[in-house]
Order: structure tokens, then C-alpha cells, then sequence
């Protein structure tokens, strides 16, 4: 009579799947904006400042009184040439952002369908992510400086209108750095608990 040993495998801990979870959705979206991001720079000055003109003209608070409406467009074209200034820290920004967003979907993905490579893959992710996000911050927050500068050179109620929206947009871009900061950190840490490595021998 033969007997057959059966051997269970031990469950997987459902932090690790919430924390896989929230880097699947940072790496999704990481992917998708690190191109799109990159491409409007690859232009010409020109097509960049046309690009961002053509935007303005569809935003639906657009002012209808004629002067505001020219003043609008003017401000958009003056924040598309600061932005444009700084392509050449922006386009690396993007390609290190693609690359290591690459890397936290895949760690993360293929560390829930058991896959070791997919824990060391993620925890790398993790341990770069924190520094490129404070690096990416950094950079936000020099744009925003810029045009500040730029909005308020301008006057009027509309340049203090555009001041209070970018400030409005760094306070939620350090919220968000933050907590990409907290959930990145704490994912490096919990995938380097010895305790972790049973449930991918």
C-alpha cells in the first residue's frame, strides 16, 4: 500500500497582499504617466507652448470677458515656456520614474503569484522609490517657485488666482510624496523580514 505525504503550503500573510496591491496601483500609474509626461517635451518649443495654449482655450472656467481671456492664454503660454525651460531635468525624471514604476509592478505582481525573484524585484523598487520621490518632489516644487514668479510678474486677479491653484497643487503634491514616502519605506522594510522568506522556499 503506498502512502503519499502531502505538504501544505503556507499562506501567504494578507498584508503582503494589501501592500502588493497599493504597489500595483503606484507602478500602473507610474507607467502611464511617465510617457505621456516624456512625450510632451520631446517637441519643439514652440509645440509645446501651442500644446499647452490649445489646452488653456478648453478649459471650461476659461473667462468670457475678452481682456481676462487674453490675459489667460498669455499666463498659459508664460507657464508652458518655464515648464519647457526645464525639460532637460524633467525628460530623465520621467524615464527614471517609467523604469522604476516597471520594476514595482512586476516586483509586486510576481511576488503574489509566489515568485521570489518578484519579492528581491519589489524590495529594490521600494529602496529606489523613496529617493526618486523626494528627488521628483524637489523638482515640483522648483516649478512651482518658477511660476509663482511667473503668475505674479503677471497682476490681476487672475495671476492671483493661478498663485493660490499652484500652491493648492504643491501642498497635495508633499501629502502625496508623503505617503509614497511612508508606504515605500514600509514595504522595504516588511519584504526583508526573515519571517517572509518561508512562504517562498
Amino acid at each position: 500500500m503506498l502512502g503519499f505525504a502531502v505538504v501544505a503550503t503556507p499562506q501567504k500573510p494578507p498584508l503582503l497582499y494589501v501592500l502588493a496591491a497599493f504597489g500595483l496601483v503606484l507602478g500602473s500609474f507610474g507607467a502611464l504617466y511617465a510617457p505621456s509626461s516624456a512625450m510632451a517635451f520631446l517637441g519643439t518649443r514652440d509645440q509645446f507652448v501651442s500644446a499647452l495654449r490649445d489646452e488653456a482655450e478648453r478649459y471650461p472656467l476659461m473667462p468670457a470677458e475678452p481682456q481676462a481671456r487674453a490675459q489667460f492664454l498669455e499666463l498659459a503660454e508664460h507657464e508652458a515656456e518655464a515648464l519647457y525651460a526645464r525639460r532637460g531635468v524633467a525628460l530623465p525624471l520621467a524615464a527614471m520614474n517609467l523604469i522604476v514604476s516597471l520594476l514595482l509592478l512586476a516586483g509586486a505582481m510576481q511576488a503574489m503569484r509566489g515568485e521570489k525573484w518578484g519579492v528581491s524585484a519589489w524590495s529594490l523598487a521600494a529602496a529606489v522609490n523613496v529617493p526618486y520621490t523626494l528627488l521628483s518632489l524637489a523638482f515640483f516644487l522648483v516649478e512651482t517657485r518658477d511660476l509663482v514668479a511667473v503668475f505674479r510678474a503677471s497682476g490681476g486677479p487672475i495671476g492671483e488666482s493661478r498663485v493660490l491653484q499652484q500652491h493648492v497643487k504643491a501642498l497635495g503634491a508633499m501629502v502625496a510624496a508623503t505617503v509614497e514616502i511612508v508606504y515605500f519605506a514600509a514595504a522595504w522594510l516588511y519584504l526583508r523580514r526573515p519571517a517572509l522568506k518561508k512562504f517562498y522556499a
